[in-house]
């Protein structure tokens, strides 16, 4: 997936996404959003939600401990982030 398809397809699913699991903002960033992917790249997808993430609430079944975010961030010079509005 090439940096032009990508914002795209984002916006598209954004409805959807907001609807079933509340979430508020898709920004994408790593290789495809500075356009230097590879055909085996992923893509990397920061997720925004108007909740907690947790297993019951994605995938309706509980985790059985505490949920914990992890926040990365940005390496200096790492180039911008492609935000989907």
């Amino acid at each position: 997936m090439d940096r032009q398809c990508a914002p795209d397809l984002l916006s598209r699913s954004k409805p959807e996404l907001q609807a079933r699991f509340g979430v508020t903002r898709l920004a994408l960033f790593g290789s495809t959003a500075r356009d230097t992917a590879r055909s085996g790249s992923d893509v990397d997808v920061l997720v925004a939600s108007d909740g907690p993430s947790t297993s019951k609430r994605y995938f309706g079944v509980p985790a059985g401990g505490a949920t914990r975010a992890v926040f990365i961030p940005r390496r200096p010079g790492a180039g911008p982030s492609a935000r989907v509005p």
